[in-house]
Order: structure tokens, then C-alpha cells, then sequence
């Protein structure tokens, strides 16, 4: 079952979660990490870099699904690269 997440906060709790659960190494960017070494900036996008070699997106769609709407079909039947 999917869950749409409100608080931005919320979401980084549970991007983190997610990610660290299922063991894939990934660093936050953008504003969020702006915001730990200069003034903060509000948003509301999550930048997150995902560090597998292509062809790996099983891990991220198995983790990522229960908290994002996401069309798998469409992720594992596009290229990777």
C-alpha cells in the first residue's frame, strides 16, 4: 500500500529510511544539504543521488515503492544508462 507523505521533513525520514534499509549507499543534495552548511533555504523537492551501476534499479524501485507512486512496469522496461 502506497502512503503519500505531507511534511518535507517526514519525507527525508523516510527516503533515509527507506534507502538505508534496503542497504543502497545514496547521499542527499540540493537544498537539503545546503541547508547544513549555509542558510537555510525552504523546499519542498528531496535531491538524492543514488550510487549503483546502471541496471541495478530493482533495490530503489523495492524501497522507494512504498512511499512514492511509481509505474515499475515502466521503470524496468526503460534503458538504464
Amino acid at each position: 500500500m502506497q502512503r503519500a507523505l505531507e511534511m518535507p521533513a517526514e519525507k527525508i525520514i523516510q527516503l533515509n529510511a527507506a534507502l538505508a534499509h534496503h542497504a543502497i549507499p545514496f547521499a542527499f543534495g540540493g537544498a537539503i544539504a545546503r541547508n547544513y552548511y549555509a542558510d537555510i533555504r525552504t523546499t519542498t523537492d528531496i535531491d538524492a543521488g543514488i550510487f549503483l551501476p546502471p541496471g541495478q534499479n530493482e533495490p530503489v524501485l523495492s524501497a522507494l515503492i512504498t512511499l512514492f507512486p511509481i509505474d515499475v512496469e515502466l521503470m524496468l522496461t526503460r534503458p538504464s544508462g
